[in-house]
């Protein structure tokens, strides 16, 4: 879904991103995005890129990283993903 987004990432390519969940909760997932810096087995080496917060029943997704926590921005992203989060999470 976030890669599918409009989330500003500049380091690296959006094929590369993944999200590592912080608040999986029924209405809000709360994660950051981030991005292997080198490879390793057990996923410990990754550079931060910032937040996102999913509106798990409106589809929403959101960028709340750094100073958007107080105004985060609503991000555009692919609804297909949206429709298959939702089959799989039931």
């Amino acid at each position: 879904m976030v890669r599918s987004s409009n989330f500003p990432v500049h380091e690296v390519t959006k094929s590369k991103i993944n999200l590592l969940i912080d608040d999986d909760q029924p209405s809000m997932i709360t994660a950051q995005v981030i991005y292997d810096v080198t490879p390793q087995s057990d996923n410990s080496s990754f550079t931060f890129i910032g937040w996102i917060k999913y509106d798990v029943a409106n589809h929403i997704l959101w960028n709340n990283s750094a100073n958007l926590d107080e105004h985060p921005v609503k991000l555009s992203f692919n609804p297909q993903y949206a429709d298959g989060f939702d089959r799989c999470r039931k």
